[in-house]
């Protein structure tokens, strides 16, 4: 009796011991979380809460423990500057709606997407200025974001209204309020339900029950029972999108663009998340998917570990995509084997790649680039005019590069009526093309041409974009596996001939202050082609793609950012999804073992197989 007492009192004391363990390390992780969420609240008579005026204070970031300075200016908004609202001259205004996600209190004021986003409006250099106003705040709900834009956002005259929406929360957060309808059924003021505004500025609960008197409760049992699921039969989904729609409604009545911002959670529903695209859809209302973006950045940490809102890294990501869909980047295009199949019988461009062209042309394109083999027959003089006719027709200017299908004396007279020889160069911006011609001396850069190359690098540009046909990197044996057309093949015994490792290479080299990406386009033409080639060696980028006779045929869309150059791999094939241009590097274009086992193996069984 007595061992069996002594059991109990023991699992007592041990039961308590971990219970008190858990209170005290949960009061620690709650005080944690106080520190990192700043006391920016104040009441609001219409919208419930918003941020306070002319706040300043420092709090420890939850997911990363550094301190990060919040500051308000006395229109309520996280930032330094006061926006008047009449509009400066010459500026597009954009204001952006939304909550954590947009005031962003996890990182410093710079790095919020808001402040990166008009930083890279701005160096696109349109001649306009761009102005983005963060209207975020912790905790809001469409409902409020709603209020806020009719009564004060609207009076910023904006060009574009983005509304940020959260998948994570921002239907759930409207059951936040008690609501006061107005005739239309919208919301006309909303008072807080089960929440206060302290003194302090922080949001408290109204809940005074057994759960409140424990951390370990508060922190975790009390979230586990009010998760809320996904229901879009739920009345808050209705009224979700019933202030979506008048959001949309109010911008269009002003004159401004109105666009959604989907974010995705770190751990997205993606159910939900697809019924919000097809109401967006539905409503005709343009957003901006970032969940395909985010996926594909697995090696980058975009949301903190142990807060689910983004880094730096996710605030950049933001601003990229959003930037690109506001003002998408100047681009061209570059194509290769343009007359595409040996066995067809067009006369002049490839029909499935000038299609495409059609389908997909945007008018941020510029010009397209040709990279060589462009007509099939030389027999045939008249297919240079029909090229030139389907591509007046698409009304895209082109630059051609001589190949090796089409190098005969009216080809060559050609390109010296149209370009004034058969290699030259021309300025875009800030960047530089060179059009070279290695056809003249074979799977070489001649001589004047070197010279030529060495004059054209000269001159203040941050980039310098190089055109040829042939791989003619391929001339070193290193490169013996890759699966180029016939005449870029290491097996050629001319190529190997190449000047480009012993002039070509060492000149770029010496140009270390620029940014040098080198393409070619002898590639597709055969059934064994890569369908795309990429190789970074510090500041010179070599690059191939093609068509013709693969099932991964394409051709490159070329974006030029002011901070970075952006590579697309356009498939013919609609069908086909293709891996990112930067995927075609020689190490995942090497043999793998596994290919030398079959190919030894299948040797083996013709042996077998051979008669006597």
């Amino acid at each position: 009796m007595l061992k069996k007492l002594l059991v109990l009192v023991l699992s007592l004391v041990l039961s308590a011991s971990v219970l008190l363990a858990a209170e005290g390390l949960s009061r620690r992780q709650w005080q944690r979380q106080l520190l990192s969420r700043p006391p920016v609240y104040k009441a609001d008579p219409i919208l419930g809460f918003r941020l306070k005026s002319n706040y300043r204070g420092v709090h420890q970031a939850l997911g990363t423990n550094q301190p990060i300075t919040i500051t308000t200016t006395s229109q309520g908004f996280r930032d330094h500057q006061i926006y008047t609202y009449a509009k400066p001259a010459n500026t597009f205004r954009i204001l952006v709606l939304g909550d954590s996600f947009v005031e962003g209190d996890e990182v410093n004021l710079p790095q919020i997407f808001t402040k990166q986003l008009e930083r890279q409006l701005n160096l696109r250099q349109n001649g306009v200025t761009f102005e983005v106003i963060n209207a975020g705040w912790r905790g809001s709900s469409t409902l409020q974001q709603y209020l806020w834009l009719k009564n004060e956002g609207l009076k910023f005259n904006p060009d574009l209204i983005i509304l940020n929406f959260s998948i994570g929360n921002d239907i759930t957060e409207a059951d936040l309020f008690d609501i006061q309808f107005d005739a239309q059924g919208l919301a006309e003021k909303l008072t807080l339900k089960n929440t206060y505004v302290d003194s302090q500025g922080f949001l408290q609960s109204t809940h005074s029950g057994l759960c409140d008197q424990s951390y370990f409760c508060r922190l975790y049992l009390r979230p586990l029972r009010q998760r809320p699921q996904s229901d879009f039969s739920k009345p808050l989904w209705q009224l979700t999108q019933a202030h979506l729609l008048a959001i949309r409604d109010l911008a269009q009545t002003h004159g401004s663009r109105f666009m959604l911002t989907i974010t995705p959670a770190i751990k997205p529903d993606l159910f939900t998340h697809q019924q919000l695209i097809d109401f967006a859809t539905s409503s005709d209302i343009a957003f901006v998917d970032l969940w395909p973006q985010f996926s594909q950045r697995a090696d980058r940490q975009l949301y903190f570990k142990a807060d689910p809102h983004w880094t730096a890294a996710g605030h950049e990501l933001a601003s990229q995509v959003i930037a690109d869909t506001v003002y998408p980047p100047a681009s061209f295009l570059v194509a290769g084997h343009a007359y595409g199949s040996p066995s067809g019988i067009n006369l002049g461009l490839y029909p499935k790649f000038l299609s495409r062209l059609q389908q997909s042309l945007i008018s941020e394109t510029k010009f397209l680039v040709l990279t060589g083999d462009i007509i099939r027959d030389i027999r045939h003089p008249e297919s240079w005019q029909q090229v030139q006719h389907e591509l007046d027709q698409l009304g895209l200017t082109s630059y051609f590069v001589t190949g090796n299908h089409g190098y005969d004396r009216f080809s060559r007279d050609l390109f010296t009526e149209k370009y004034g020889n058969t290699y030259y160069n021309f300025d875009y911006q800030d960047n530089r093309f060179i059009i070279l011609d290695t056809q003249k001396q074979a799977y070489s850069v001649s001589p004047d041409q070197v010279e030529f190359l060495s004059q054209s690098l000269r001159g203040n540009f941050r980039r310098v974009f190089i055109f040829w046909h042939e791989l003619l990197w391929n001339s070193r044996q290193e490169y013996s596996y890759i699966s180029a057309n016939t005449n870029s093949r290491y097996s050629n015994v001319s190529l190997r001939q190449s000047n480009f490792w012993d002039q070509v290479y060492p000149l770029l080299q010496r140009h270390s202050d620029k940014q040098i990406f080198v393409f070619a386009g002898d590639l597709g033409g055969r059934p064994d082609s890569i369908p795309a080639f990429y190789q970074n060696l510090g500041h010179i980028t070599l690059i191939a793609s093609g068509m013709g006779a693969i099932q991964d045929e394409n051709y490159l869309q070329v974006s030029l950012n002011q901070d970075q150059v952006k590579f697309e791999l356009i498939p013919l094939n609609l069908t086909n999804t293709l891996r990112p241009l930067e995927y075609y590097t020689p190490q995942h274009l090497s043999p793998k073992i596994t290919d030398f086992i079959y190919d030894a193996l299948g040797l083996f069984r013709n042996l077998l197989r051979r008669p006597n």
